[in-house]
């Protein structure tokens, strides 16, 4: 499955479950791992870090991130559909 392609499933899924507002983007990408985190809309403190989450329902917050590690290195360091899942 392509990475992209998969990330738009999981976007597209919990806009409609969870949040209209929910996203995952990509956040890092280092030859052969993809990070991604939630486009949240609130910031919050975890471990001495600001990071961005989302509200789900009334006092829970969600904050969601992704890494792939891809068997191939990738030289350009771009998503793309030579990049698949394992």
């Amino acid at each position: 499955m392509d990475i992209n392609n998969f990330i738009n499933c999981i976007n597209k899924n919990c806009k409609k479950s969870i949040n209209p507002m929910f996203n995952i983007e990509l956040h890092n990408s280092n030859y052969n791992i993809f990070h991604f985190i939630i486009n949240g809309t609130s910031f919050a403190v975890n471990k001495d870090e600001l990071i961005k989450v989302l509200n789900w329902f009334d006092n829970f917050w969600l904050f969601l991130e992704i890494k792939f590690h891809s068997k191939e290195i990738v030289k350009d360091k771009k998503v793309s559909k030579k990049n698949e899942l394992e």
